[in-house]
């Protein structure tokens, strides 16, 4: 018959260890005899995501700010350390268009960082139009030409309108001029960017000319010249003194 020896009884336990602040540590267990276990505990990696932004040209950059995910054990960033920044290359002078921003800079003892980019687009700057305060003009026989003028721009630059539709007139009737471009791709036109106006018709000064004749019973004609031209008239068989 065998006898008995207490190093053949297999024996089971559970080990418990607080991994605690221990991320990319190495933990070395010894048992009793001659068993051993060496592991490492990981860092957790969390997604730094920089949030998307807009501003219109001109206007001062807005603040950024990410959002965090992947945090264990009911963590917070309140367990970040370092000094988050940002990095982005637009400023309030920057053309229309779509800017990169990227974050760097945290430290933690458990945790590593995988940082997102986010996107700052900057939009076109609305301007004003002013037209003029006068609607409604005389007829003169020449081209009448309306004109508007700009405003909510800045930095300085030169906006200029580029074409019209609608703003040349020369005989009566109504008119609505239109901006239709601008020089400058960092600006736009308002929605509503049109102005009704029109050319009115005018009395003329009518001036007859002298006539001196014996009644004949024959037609004359004879002129009346206006403000605007010379008027002509055919009287026949009239009586003239």
């Amino acid at each position: 018959n065998p006898i008995y020896k207490p190093e053949w009884e297999k024996v089971s336990s559970t080990l418990n260890v607080d991994a605690t602040n221990l991320a990319n540590s190495t933990v070395s267990i010894v048992l009793k005899g001659t068993a051993s276990k060496t592991f490492t505990i990981e860092k957790v990696e969390v997604t730094v995501k920089v949030a998307d932004q807009s501003m219109t040209y001109g206007d001062v950059v807005p603040t950024n700010s990410v959002t965090y995910t992947g945090f264990v054990n009911n963590e917070n960033e309140a367990v970040l350390g370092g000094s988050l920044g940002f990095t982005c290359e637009a400023t309030s002078a920057s053309n229309v268009g779509n800017y990169t921003i990227t974050s760097s800079g945290l430290e933690a003892t458990n945790y590593s960082f995988k940082y997102v980019e986010g996107t700052l687009t900057i939009n076109a700057r609305t301007v004003t139009i002013t037209w003029p305060e006068e609607t409604s003009y005389n007829y003169t026989g020449s081209e009448i030409v309306i004109t508007a003028s700009l405003g909510n721009v800045v930095n300085d630059d030169q906006v200029e309108i580029t074409s019209y539709t609608g703003n040349r007139g020369t005989n009566v009737d109504s008119y609505t001029a239109i901006v239709e471009g601008l020089n400058n791709s960092n600006y736009q036109l308002p929605e509503d960017n049109s102005f009704d106006w029109n050319i009115v018709a005018v009395k003329a000064e009518l001036t007859v000319s002298d006539y001196n004749g014996i009644y004949d019973g024959i037609g004359h004609t004879f002129e009346a010249t206006t403000s605007h031209g010379t008027l002509v008239y055919s009287e026949n068989n009239s009586n003239w003194d």
